[in-house]
């Protein structure tokens, strides 16, 4: 499980953690993303992400706006699931991710 704290409010941090189409300017690592179907974002959005010369495309496999999501893809011979919260903490917001792996 990794977390990030943000004092900015859960709405916030949900618009710039989904929003998957800008993430280049955003994510270190990173470096382009394309996405493979239209807007809105939501269940069965699909796109493809760069990470130097890794290439993954990415399926929403879940979407509870503005609380959390998930998302599957593969890479590198293993099968993944990132599972991303946005959950209210004092007066600021906590997002955690936690990623589930395993082999193809």
């Amino acid at each position: 499980l990794c977390t990030h704290r943000s004092s900015a409010p859960p709405d916030r941090v949900w618009a710039l953690a989904s929003d998957f189409e800008n993430a280049s300017g955003r994510v270190q690592g990173i470096t382009k993303v394309e996405m493979l179907t239209p807007a809105p974002v939501g269940r069965g959005t699909r796109f493809r992400e760069w990470r130097g010369r890794q290439v993954v495309d990415m399926e929403v496999s879940a979407w509870s706006p503005p609380r959390s999501y998930a998302l599957r893809g593969a890479a590198m011979g293993t099968e993944f699931t990132s599972e991303i919260r946005c959950v209210p903490d004092g007066s600021g917001t906590r997002l955690e991710m936690e990623i589930h792996a395993r082999p193809m």
